[in-house]
């Protein structure tokens, strides 16, 4: 019996380290390693994202440079309906003092009219 747990161990301890022998032939034949470059690979990353802040920048800029045009156009369009509510206003007094003045020769020219008749 003791023979036998003997050779049981044996044989357990030869099947694992096969097995695990056979695993690491596979591991290291059917895989590709994975390589971290430490060296190479933060610089490009520092480019890359200057690359991206740079053109963001850019973006952004073309966006202010829209929103200044837009900003300027808002303000001649508002000067410009400023001006011409100015110049409604002003017509329109015109027009009202002209129509009080068209009114006061009517009516004078009525009332003499209406003394002749009663004359």
């Amino acid at each position: 019996m003791i023979l036998f747990s003997i050779q049981l161990c044996i044989f357990s301890i030869l099947l694992i380290f096969f097995t695990d022998r056979i695993i690491l032939f596979f591991k290291e034949s059917l895989t590709v390693p994975k390589i971290k470059d430490l060296v190479n690979l933060t610089p490009k990353k520092y480019e890359e994202m200057l690359n991206t802040i740079n053109t963001n920048t850019q973006k952004n800029n073309s966006n202010i440079i829209k929103e200044e045009i837009n900003n300027n156009n808002n303000n001649n369009n508002n000067n410009e309906t400023k001006n011409m509510k100015e110049k409604l206003k002003s017509f329109l007094k015109k027009q009202l003092q002209n129509n009080d003045n068209h009114l006061e020769n009517y009516s004078s020219n009525n009332n003499s009219s209406i003394q002749f008749s009663l004359l």
